[in-house]
């Protein structure tokens, strides 16, 4: 689940760059756009959490967990809090550390429930930011990008 909302950034943001760089008239400049863009992205190294997502899609001129809780104020930081623990329990079971295993136990049952939790939770996030980062890239080029 973790390695799939990953991939669903990973697109979003491509498909963001690739937007922003339609826009563009010079082909040069369209192209140092997409690999000044692409140059050190988080999504390509790290899992899809809070502080990855913030630093690369924050390139889009916004502030992406800002505007997220300022949106949807009741959903936002729980949706955070979610994606956190989902990578916490993700990184225990992958590199099977049972102290990190330990305490994610303390903070939720690893039971089919709570996979449908993080699942629904993805889903919700998934919409979610693909709204921001349209509405951020139509700030940025006054276009819909999609």
């Amino acid at each position: 689940m973790a390695s799939e909302f990953q991939a669903f950034c990973r697109d979003l943001y491509i498909e963001g760059v690739s937007a922003v760089a339609s826009t563009l008239t010079d082909p040069g400049m369209s192209n140092l756009l997409s690999i000044q863009m692409n140059t050190g992205l988080q999504l390509n190294k790290v899992n899809a959490q809070p502080s990855s997502l913030g630093a690369d899609f924050n390139r889009f001129n916004f502030k992406l967990w800002d505007t997220i809780k300022t949106r949807w104020p009741a959903r936002g930081q729980q949706l955070q809090d979610s994606l956190e623990l989902l990578n916490d329990a993700r990184n225990a079971i992958a590199h099977q550390d049972p102290v990190k295993l330990a305490q994610v136990r303390l903070k939720t049952p690893l039971a089919m429930s709570e996979a449908k939790r993080w699942r629904g939770n993805m889903d919700d996030l998934a919409h979610k930011l693909d709204s921001v980062v349209g509405a951020a890239i139509k700030d940025l080029t006054g276009a819909e990008p999609w």
